[in-house]
């Protein structure tokens, strides 16, 4: 088995048997991340990684937290802008420092 087809598994197998609705695409050597709703129109983002062997690894871990916050009912593409640290600050957090 190829690494590629190792790191598409792994990101399908996210939900422990349950459907993740998230897959992995090559696109133009970088990763991008697809969101499939049951319904609904699927949303793709592209993430900071290169699609290669070396870069697999960094990038599952950043769709890991992505779907972490997907659980906890936040939407695909702020989830993709929290985990990347590109997401406006809450007020309510901003208070905090």
């Amino acid at each position: 088995m190829s690494w590629e087809d190792g790191f598409r598994r792994q990101v399908r197998n996210l939900g422990n048997g349950a459907r993740t609705h998230l897959t992995v695409i090559e696109n133009h050597g970088g990763i991008n991340l697809r969101y499939r709703p049951p319904q609904g129109k699927s949303v793709t983002k592209s993430l900071p990684f290169k699609w290669n062997e070396l870069h697999a690894d960094n990038a599952y871990i950043r769709i890991r937290n992505i779907y972490k916050l997907m659980l906890e009912g936040i939407e695909f593409a702020l989830a993709v802008e929290i985990a990347d640290d590109k997401a406006p600050m809450l007020v309510e957090d901003r208070k905090l420092l």
